[in-house]
Order: C-alpha cells, then sequence, then structure tokens
C-alpha cells in the first residue's frame, strides 16, 4: 500500500493520502500512522466512506473510546 503522511503548517496535524480506511490496514502502515499521531496529535483522513461500525473498529486501534 502505497501512502503519504503530510504535516500542515504549524505544530499540529498531518493529513493522511492514499489510505482506505474501509480496507484492511497492515500492522506496519498502523504503526506509522500511530507515531504521526504521536508526533502530530491529529491526524486528517479525507475522503473516508465507513460505517459507523468502521469507524468505531479504526478509531480503537488508537486506544479506547470514551462515550
Amino acid at each position: 500500500m502505497s501512502y503519504l503522511i503530510e504535516p500542515i503548517p504549524g505544530p499540529l496535524g498531518a493529513r493522511v493520502r492514499g489510505i482506505d480506511l474501509a480496507d484492511e490496514i497492515s500492522g506496519e502502515t498502523m504503526q506509522a500512522l500511530l507515531r504521526a499521531w504521536y508526533e502530530r496529535q491529529v491526524l486528517i483522513f479525507e475522503d473516508q466512506n465507513l460505517s459507523n461500525e468502521q469507524h468505531i473498529d479504526f478509531s480503537r486501534r488508537f486506544g479506547p473510546l470514551e462515550v
């Protein structure tokens, strides 16, 4: 899978391109996303088409969710 994690100007945020969150994400790619999240604190995934359940499942990979 080819993807790009592009920091946006300023201290927070990165835009992630080339990843469809509805597809299987490898452990290696998830580790890269976690590193980017730790460094930039906000990740932007544009143009995603996820069900509520897919969104929740992906979000849980970052840690426990709060309701």
